[in-house]
């Protein structure tokens, strides 16, 4: 096979257009099947064949031929390597099948002919030549059953071409035009950003399998979609204000003032050509006293409210912006609220953009839902309800059937639709959050790529993810027009439908030709409310689907509780004491075994070791960020689990290794500790943490703006506005994570003065990696894999592992933060002698090995 005869697709299963077109063909071969059963049958009926008999049979036969060879091509084609020539020899059947159903017909423009194109249709009671169908004495029912089949098929064959002929065209088009080559490398299967992608796809395919049930779907057909309506009509609803409940009203009102207008139109329009009838006129003109001026300016005012810039929807919209302010303003304050609420584990899951974007989408959701339900899904149904009453208890049952059917197909081509669709926005979403997700994150992080001189790496990267989305989804625009155009060829038959059994009882003398035109404008204004319905179910499901994200958040519970009617903390001391305090943080993860200590009011406990110890743990536990899974944690007797977890934090302040900042002023940032602190009291607050000097040097003083994350300031003014607004806060127990140790010597021991002048008369635990900062603690804490392996004060820790030959993951860690490693080949110790220093006292040892 030749370059151009390529493969199509790169698997051999049917495609949703080939399901639409099997069943396309499935119900052209019953037309046929039924063609032939009612000639047969009229066979069956008559002593002698009429002349045209013979040939219409013999037509149809041959037509069912060639549309069979159609159907077979099609059926190798699926089945087999697709090629651009096996496309091409099946659309070309598919115009022969074509032609022989209009060639099919040829007997009844051979004897009857004239009949339709004479205007004899409207008065011969559509009996198009009865030589055409059935020779003789054949009854109405059986002639319509034929120009039914007949009008079916030719649609079906048409729809087939069509179909077919979009389906050639995008063979030869497969290879979406190629992006530009990525600037670092060419875009691979074995990307990093696509097999992740890969990963995650393969992830919620299968998870999607097991959801995507019979039973499931039923079960979550009331279960899932009617509540979460119902909820969000209840959000949009303001309890509260009696000034909006006043304009929901009102909005609703002009929308039922609307809908009734649609109705009256084409009333009015029948009413109008009945003054100008036959019957109205006098000497071949309309008489003066016939011609109802009124019912000219009613029409035209009618026409005037039903425009998009009419009084009646500025009304609507004056009334709407003020409701969906209040929604929108309402529920983001309640998720902001909520997200805060939660505690530490969910945040350190959770991007923040990520959230903002929940929030925001989730937000709209619920004023789309309402806004659909409301005031696209129920005045739709209103229409079509009212609708079909009308007609079929004016004009009769047979109306009435054509529009049920109408709704139905409509109904059908939707569901079918939505089958395709449901995957194709699967893959969107996805792709499509790697799209946003990839530039936010670059972006945050701009400092690590120009540190790594990777721009032109994260543009091929961002390539890839939108080569990626475009790829993932070819033939994207046909799948969503497709719909369109199934939905016109159906409205566009059942219109032909009804015109032709209006022009029929007109004929007969049963309706007034002004009928005529009544039923044509009815139709035009049923079109779209049917049409869109597919439209508003999609966009309900698409628009619940975000709000399902916001309802997952909004769902969740803090994992650290509080106990029912907790009092809050009372700190007279800050005496802190951990009780056989262990915790996990999961099943793979240790955290915390066993832990117990004291500390006394105003000591301060230095917790050292390895990274990944679980030093910064037990800070955590102490502000519970997370609730320990055994033991107890006491503050001056009062085990922190039975009080209010926000007393609790009220009474700690923090000072953490890496401080973030607000994108404010340093005032802000400083008076962040206590909001309603003076200008003098944050002032202060600086002077203890050494940086009120630094601050003033700047142009604009404390209304300096630090940047995002305080990106303007050094790591050592960071450091201090820190402290400051600890300091600021003056709570009774302090705690620090390392609050030195990214910091130069010089800055580090300022940082240190200002941190001993903070912590004075204070209960306070600091997490270090420098021991030179805690080694005036009243006690130290060696921390490792979870467990304290080691505890005393700095002396006591030396001075023990001396005792034990040197043996001591402090005395270790000492040595090599203070070289004396290094330094053994220059001591002037004996060889067997090991030097260190406590307290700045020399303390020499023998005999260590």
């Amino acid at each position: 096979m030749s370059l151009e005869d390529s493969i199509v697709d790169e698997d051999q299963k049917p495609t949703y257009l080939d399901q639409v077109l099997l069943l396309f063909y499935q119900v052209v071969s019953a037309t046929y099947l039924l063609d032939l059963a009612v000639i047969g049958y009229r066979l069956s009926q008559v002593q002698q064949t009429d002349s045209s008999t013979v040939p219409l049979a013999s037509a149809k036969v041959a037509a069912w031929i060639a549309f069979t060879l159609n159907w077979t091509s099609f059926t190798l084609d699926t089945k087999m390597p697709r090629s651009r020539r096996s496309h091409l020899v099946h659309h070309f059947l598919a115009w022969i099948a074509l032609v022989g159903a209009i060639v099919s017909v040829s007997p009844y423009i051979a004897h009857g002919g004239r009949t339709l194109f004479s205007g004899e249709l409207f008065r011969s009671n559509i009996k198009l030549s009865r030589r055409m169908l059935l020779p003789s004495v054949t009854g109405d029912i059986l002639e319509r059953v034929m120009i039914g089949t007949f009008a079916l098929r030719l649609s079906l064959l048409s729809s087939i071409i069509t179909l077919s002929a979009v389906h050639l065209l995008g063979g030869l088009n497969v290879n979406p035009l190629p992006l530009p080559a990525p600037l670092l490398k060419d875009p691979s299967k074995n990307s990093p950003l696509k097999v992740k992608l890969a990963a995650e796809s393969a992830e919620k395919k299968e998870r999607l399998k097991k959801h995507d049930t019979i039973e499931e779907f039923r079960a979550n057909a009331l279960k899932s979609i009617v509540p979460k309506v119902l909820m969000s009509i209840r959000m949009m609803y303001p309890v509260d204000n009696k000034k909006l409940q006043v304009l929901l009203f009102l909005r609703f009102a002009l929308m039922v003032v609307g809908r009734i207008i649609r109705v009256l139109v084409p009333l009015q329009t029948e009413r109008l050509l009945r003054t100008f009838s036959p019957e109205a006129k006098t000497n071949g003109a309309v008489s003066l006293s016939k011609f109802d001026v009124g019912s000219v300016l009613l029409y035209v005012f009618y026409n005037y409210l039903q425009r998009n810039s009419s009084i009646l929807f500025l009304l609507q919209n004056a009334a709407e912006k003020p409701l969906d302010s209040f929604v929108r303003d309402t529920l983001q304050i309640r998720f902001f609220e909520h997200v805060h609420s939660l505690s530490m584990q969910f945040h350190q899951d959770k991007q923040p953009h990520e959230l903002v974007r929940i929030m925001q989408a989730g937000v709209q959701s619920v004023t789309r839902v309402s806004s659909i339900i409301l005031f696209s899904l129920l005045p739709t149904v209103c229409d079509v309800t009212v609708t079909l009453l009308y007609f079929s208890i004016v004009w009769g049952w047979k109306y009435g059937l054509l529009i049920i059917s109408n709704a139905v197909l409509v109904t059908i081509a939707s569901k079918l639709h939505g089958k395709m669709m449901k995957r194709v926005y699967r893959d969107m979403i996805q792709t499509g959050s790697a799209r946003r997700s990839h530039p936010a994150e670059t972006l945050m992080n701009a400092e690590t790529v120009k540190y790594f001189t990777n721009e032109a790496y994260e543009v091929g990267r961002y390539e890839e993810s939108i080569e990626w989305s475009r790829k993932s989804n070819p033939g994207l625009n046909f799948k969503t027009r497709f719909l369109d155009v199934i939905q016109t060829i159906i409205w566009t038959w059942n219109l032909l439908a009804g015109c032709l059994l209006c022009a029929h009882e007109i004929s007969t003398g049963k309706r007034e030709p002004a009928s005529f035109m009544t039923f044509v404008l009815y139709s035009q204004q049923l079109e779209g409310p049917i049409q869109s319905l597919t439209w508003v179910m999609d966009n309900l499901r698409n628009t619940l689907a975000s709000l399902d994200q916001m309802m997952a958040v909004l769902k969740l519970e803090p994992t650290v509780n509080d106990v029912p009617d907790a009092p809050p903390l009372v700190v007279s001391g800050g005496e802190i004491v951990f009780e056989d305090v262990s915790f996990q943080y999961s099943p793979d993860k240790r955290g915390l075994s066993n832990i117990s200590f004291k500390v006394l009011k105003g000591q301060t406990v230095g917790i050292v070791g390895p990274t990944g110890g679980g030093k910064s743990t037990i800070l955590r536990l102490l502000v519970r960020f997370w609730d320990p899974s055994s033991g107890r944690i006491l503050i001056d007797g009062q085990d922190i689990a039975k009080v209010a977890q926000l007393s609790v934090r009220e009474n700690i302040g923090a000072v953490p290794q890496e401080p973030v900042l607000f994108h404010d002023t340093i005032g802000y940032n400083i008076n962040y500790g206590h909001t309603t602190a003076s200008k003098e009291e944050i002032e202060e607050a600086a002077k203890v943490a050494q940086i009120h000097d630094t601050i003033m040097k700047f142009e604009k003083g404390y209304e300096t703006m630090v940047g995002d994350r305080g990106a303007k300031l050094s790591g050592g003014e960071r450091q201090r506005i820190s402290i400051a607004r600890t300091v600021l806060k003056n709570p009774p127990i302090i705690i620090m994570d390392e609050a030195t140790s990214a910091l130069d010597s010089m800055t580090e021991s300022d940082i240190q003065q200002a941190l001993n002048k903070m912590t004075e008369n204070r209960t306070s635990i600091a997490v270090a990696h420098r021991l030179s900062t805690i080694i005036h603690a009243d006690l130290i804490l060696y921390i490792k894999d979870g467990e304290i392996v080691e505890r005393g004060t700095h002396e006591e820790l030396i001075q023990a592992a001396i005792d034990n030959g040197g043996q001591g993951e402090y005395y270790k860690m000492w040595r090599i933060q203070t070289g004396s490693f290094y330094n053994d080949s220059n001591s002037t110790a004996g060889d067997n002698e090991v030097e260190t220093y406590v307290d700045g006292k020399e303390v020499v040892s023998k005999g260590v090995e």
